[in-house]
């Protein structure tokens, strides 16, 4: 008879300690108990009466567990996801996204529903009141996107708290918004960037470089925004950093490092901001930073920012409203519409793939 997962600690003194995985969460968890008194015949007899409970066991539904009372652990499971199913671990700024959606979004809507009693239809109600929802900041409603990437955090809360409360998951067949064309990505044409450009030049200086730069190297937001003028150097411009809520990371959001050679015309434009930095008393022109904000806590420009002067310049201009990562699917559309092989582009871009 096998004395696996059988320690002998003392004269008639043992301990039992085996993993299993929970029959209705499927999570590995373990068992241990310290058992006195007893001959090695007797413990076997035990391991082999837990093993057998632990296996078959299916745990009572807890009919008082609400949604708020999982975040906790929700969190630290998207941190430290089962690396056999992931090929890597959530990128730092997926899961900040996705605590502040919990925190200020799915928490205050529906931590209160008790995780028991919830069904499809009070989440299928939930994601149509989103969908009618109006944003305090525009004063239209929310992009399809945005809805979707809140369905996407309940849907995923909701069946992890299922498994907590032992209950059935009713987000399984829960879907999100039909994708709404205002929000659909786009790339300008060249005829409508020239304008763009001509206009900031002369209504925007303090966009004009960035919006140049993003439409050259196809940077990301961040990517640009994060740019520090030790990064321009020796004939290239080297984007391996990025800026999130005034914060600057050693790392682009995929980890893609590109290093652009620098032209002619580009060196002109940085240079001319530079001086125009100076000449225009720019409260952080000795700054490191290439593009810095005019106020704030940190020297590095919001996202939100960018986007309100190219909102505004598309309402001068009289174009379609376009947003400021659109600025990289035109850099990428110019290029392939000039014969710049498909290899190249992905290479500058970091795409994993033409789609």
């Amino acid at each position: 008879m096998s004395d696996r997962n059988i320690k002998r600690l003392a004269p008639h003194k043992y301990k039992i300690r085996f993993k299993f995985r929970d029959p209705l969460t499927q999570r590995q968890r373990v068992y241990q108990e310290t058992l006195e008194g007893v001959t090695i015949v007797q413990a076997r007899a035990r391991r082999d009466e837990a093993r057998a409970a632990c296996l078959r066991e299916t745990p009572s539904i807890n009919r008082s567990l609400r949604l708020s009372d999982c975040v906790g652990s929700y969190q630290a499971d998207r941190v430290l996801r089962d690396p056999r199913r992931r090929r890597r671990p959530l990128a730092r700024s997926s899961l900040e996204v996705e605590a502040q959606t919990l925190e200020k979004i799915i928490i205050p809507a529906v931590g209160d529903w008790v995780v028991a009693s919830i069904t499809l239809r009070d989440l299928d109600e939930k994601v149509r009141q989103w969908s009618v929802a109006i944003a305090p900041t525009t004063g239209q409603p929310y992009a399809s996107s945005t809805i979707n990437g809140w369905v996407g955090v309940l849907r995923r809360l909701v069946k992890h708290s299922a498994g907590m409360a032992g209950a059935e998951d009713p987000s399984r067949d829960l879907e999100g918004v039909a994708q709404s064309t205002s929000t659909v990505a786009r790339a300008l044409t060249v005829e409508e960037s020239r304008r763009l450009l001509e206009h900031l030049a002369e209504h925007g200086r303090d966009y004009y470089a960035l919006v140049y730069l993003m439409l050259v190297t196809a940077a990301r937001v961040g990517e640009a925004t994060a740019l520090h003028w030790d990064q321009v150097a020796d004939g290239y411009i080297v984007l391996d950093h990025a800026a999130r809520r005034g914060e600057r990371h050693a790392r682009t959001k995929t980890g893609h490092v590109s290093r652009v050679k620098l032209l002619p015309e580009l060196v002109q434009v940085l240079d001319g901001h530079r001086d125009w930095l100076a000449e225009s008393g720019h409260p952080r022109a000795a700054g490191a930073v290439i593009f810095p904000s005019r106020r704030g806590r940190t020297p590095y420009m919001a996202s939100s920012t960018l986007n309100s002067a190219l909102k505004r310049a598309a309402k001068a201009l009289e174009i379609a409203r376009f947003r400021p990562h659109d600025l990289r699917h035109t850099a990428n559309t110019i290029m392939l519409s000039e014969g710049v092989e498909e290899r190249a582009v992905r290479a500058l871009t970091g795409h994993s793939s033409p789609a």
